[in-house]
């Protein structure tokens, strides 16, 4: 039975309401494959959405709204900004809290945006030579430049008062011992892709104590070379939680190369600034 005789069939013996309600089926569903042909366009789409950047962007912004919505202490920022895409994504995210917080003391945050703007550095740890990113001439030095500090400080002026945030170019290992002792951070993007970079970031915000209790911490390419352990951000990672007896709960990945984190409370080894974090 071909269609159209199908057709005639159906409106001879169902009537006309029917027949219209079986052709709209025909018409919005596929004719064959059904469900799998939807699960197929699904996956399409996910995966022609390069790097998964929705996926990447809806989760800094979710990590923005826990920190205020949790009253989480402290400024948010980014270490290694590229092509400034994340950097908007946080820009816009406070932008919308610090409205939805207004008049609460929750709606106080800036934004701090740290880069090299020439570029990642030249590997120079053997951890990082042995990364197969960096042996593949992906992560060669001065790759992963983006927009220049002029270019940023313009972009992330569109969605953020000026006033809320700050870019500050150079090596972390030189910028961020330079941060302020007064500052304190809820929320952290790390994204400088080597093993060098992350400690340099990190390591001294956990010594002087700049990381509040349930920060959330962020890192961009933890799954890269592979997820091996004694590489990049995942060993970097590591080290810091012993250094610092770090206690964390690991709110687990957010697209395919990212992972997220809460810091409880750690033991940082210089500073005495005891009541910012827990459990000291």
């Amino acid at each position: 039975m071909n269609k159209l005789t199908s057709l005639i069939y159906y409106y001879k013996n169902y009537g006309f309401s029917a027949l219209l309600m079986k052709v709209v089926k025909v018409l919005l569903s596929p004719l064959r494959g059904g469900k799998f042909n939807i699960i197929q366009k699904n996956i399409l789409n996910y995966l022609e959405d390069q790097n998964n950047l929705n996926v990447r962007y809806s989760a800094l912004a979710n990590g923005v709204s826990y920190v205020y919505g949790c009253a989480v202490k402290g400024d948010i920022v980014e270490f290694g900004t590229n092509t400034g895409l994340s950097a908007v994504s946080l820009a816009t995210a406070i932008t919308f809290h610090e409205q939805k917080y207004v008049g609460d003391q929750r709606g106080h945050k800036k934004l701090f945006l740290f880069d090299s703007f020439v570029g990642l550095p030249e590997a120079r740890f053997e951890i990082d030579k042995n990364s197969h990113h960096v042996l593949s001439g992906f992560w060669a030095e001065g790759t992963c430049k983006g927009l220049s500090e002029v270019g940023l400080s313009k972009v992330i002026s569109r969605y953020l008062n000026p006033s809320k945030f700050f870019v500050i170019k150079g090596w972390f290992k030189d910028t961020v011992p330079k941060i302020a002792d007064e500052i304190i951070f809820s929320m952290v993007h790390i994204d400088g892709d080597l093993y060098e970079s992350t400690i340099d970031a990190l390591d001294s915000l956990f010594n002087r104590k700049m990381i509040a209790n349930g920060a959330m911490l962020f890192f961009d390419d933890f799954d890269c070379n592979a997820a091996d352990l004694g590489l990049g951000e995942r060993l970097a990672w590591s080290e810091l939680i012993k250094k610092y007896n770090i206690i964390f709960s690991d709110m687990g990945p957010y697209s395919d190369t990212c992972h997220r984190f809460i810091i409880h409370c750690y033991k940082p080894l210089l500073s005495q600034r005891f009541d910012e974090v827990g459990n000291n």
